[in-house]
């Protein structure tokens, strides 16, 4: 389900769910905000401030994820290229196991120097990794409070500070740093129901708009080292219904945004279903239950990212395991999963 400083690289992607909202004026060479404290814009519109801005800005920078409650840091080397009409990314860890996440668009090559692997996966359709779901998350706002905050200084950029509080415990607040000119977030703190900081992301380096050439980051991420095992992951974009499923009574404010399933060739299938409420996310990978492979139910955290792994029984008598991920509360994932429901008949069970 991918490293933590990948996952976490929330700053550029967070409004990637969303889709366009009305913008603020925007003049030549930026977004004009006054001298005070950050602007007392709608939710919409700070977010897709922050959609719009990795959409239109290349840049490169180290970019650092903590969790003060585990004690954990990790960080990447970003380079990030907007070229024509690609969005083209590299991600290099710094930390932990050496790794190398290439992205252009949907398409995601990673290369592993220890394992000498590379894995390419399509990860959903080009134009945005949700494309459309904003008029679908345009009631957000009536899940989150937004209280404008003052001044700040990140990776030496001026910013602007703003809070998006949660209304209720099916999700967690999140504190945003947002570059004064171009309106990209540098920094994010996600924040417990006491306010406490439970993981922070931001960019301890940054180059704004600097000369990048993407074809040369084209010809890396296509190129394969002598001697590496050539590995792909094959998803094909569905529907729950699809695949004899319905989903009712999801956590307010939670909406279906994608599904894809990988079909059983050498590896094991899977079903995953992403549910958005326009800031956080969470994911449920659904597989038939194999006793060999699936051995210990639980739940984890690490950071903001809480997982919780179970065993269930259909109404068909089928058994599945089920993974659930996301950025929120436990009782959110309990939710989300309670809320998938196997469909009566006599369908395959898949995937």
């Amino acid at each position: 389900m991918g490293d933590m400083t990948s996952k976490r690289f929330f700053l550029q992607g967070m409004a990637l769910v969303l889709g366009a909202a009305s913008l603020p004026a925007v003049a030549k060479g930026g977004v004009s905000f006054g001298p005070a404290g950050a602007p007392d814009w709608s939710m919409e519109t700070w977010t897709a401030l922050f959609r719009k801005a990795p959409k239109e800005h290349s840049f490169k920078g180290v970019f650092i994820v903590s969790m003060p409650n585990v004690s954990s840091v990790s960080s990447s080397r970003i380079t990030h290229v907007v070229h024509k009409r690609d969005v083209i990314e590299r991600i290099e860890a710094l930390t932990g196991q050496q790794r190398i996440t290439y992205r252009r668009n949907a398409q995601a090559t990673t290369v592993f120097p220890d394992a000498k692997i590379v894995r390419h996966e399509q990860l959903g359709a080009q134009g945005g990794v949700f494309p459309g779901a904003g008029d679908r998350f345009k009631a957000a706002s009536a899940h989150y409070r937004v209280a404008p905050g003052g001044r700040g200084r990140i990776a030496g950029f001026e910013t602007y500070t703003v809070d998006f509080r949660p209304l209720d415990g099916w999700r967690f607040g999140y504190r945003v740093w947002s570059d004064v000119k171009t309106g990209l977030v540098l920094k994010l703190q996600t924040l417990g129901s006491d306010g406490s900081v439970i993981e922070q992301s931001e960019f301890s380096e940054l180059a704004l708009d600097p000369a990048i050439k993407a074809d040369a980051l084209l010809a890396e991420m296509q190129r394969v080292p002598p001697g590496y095992k050539v590995v792909r992951s094959k998803a094909a974009v569905t529907t729950p219904a699809g695949e004899g499923w319905s989903v009712q009574d999801l956590p307010a404010g939670f909406e279906p945004v994608t599904c894809y399933k990988r079909e059983p060739a050498k590896a094991h299938g899977w079903l995953q279903c992403v549910f958005s409420d326009g800031m956080a996310s969470v994911s449920i990978f659904l597989e038939r239950y194999d006793p060999e492979r699936h051995r210990q139910e639980g739940h984890m955290s690490m950071g903001a990212t809480h997982t919780l792994v179970t065993r269930s029984v259909d109404a068909n008598k089928t058994e599945w395991w089920a993974t659930v991920v996301g950025e929120v509360p436990t009782t959110t994932l309990r939710g989300v999963l309670k809320a998938m429901e196997r469909l009566p008949g006599d369908k395959p069970a898949r995937p």
